[in-house]
């Protein structure tokens, strides 16, 4: 049961999709430095879980233009800020992680299974082949 909800949130969460990618990159005009700090922290947990992009995690945050900018402007402070967030994260959520493996494994595998059932939305069977700019090929090479 745990892993079918789990794989029902995860279908039903990767198949929201309005409007164009530019639109979503460009919902977070000029965010605040703690902003920076948390979408670190949240998009470093998606990464340790199977099934869930960081970079799609930072798209609904609305912090993944504000991330590739400070990239791009090669901002060290914000990306300074947004690695503390990411190592802070990571040493958080793998000890609860952790805990949760060790007292709840069942439970936690089944979600776990279900994250990455869910995920094949996107993945599997691609309805446009696997040229399709949908699932991130390039165009034209």
């Amino acid at each position: 049961l745990v892993l079918l909800g789990a794989a029902a949130v995860t279908f039903v969460v990767l198949g929201l999709r309005e409007g164009t990618s530019d639109d979503v990159v460009a919902q977070t005009a000029d965010p605040a430095i703690w902003a920076f700090f948390g979408a670190g922290a949240i998009a470093i947990c998606a990464m340790i879980l199977p099934g869930i992009s960081g970079s799609f995690i930072l798209v609904m945050l609305g912090m993944y233009g504000p991330v590739l900018g400070a990239v791009t402007d090669r901002d060290v402070v914000s990306l300074g800020v947004f690695l503390v967030g990411a190592v802070i994260g990571l040493a958080l959520f793998s000890q609860a992680l952790h805990w949760a493996l060790n007292r709840h494994y069942d439970t936690v595998m089944a979600v776990l299974i279900g994250l990455m059932l869910g995920s094949m939305r996107v993945l599997w069977p691609w309805p446009d082949g696997v040229d399709s700019t949908a699932i991130g090929a390039p165009e034209g090479t």
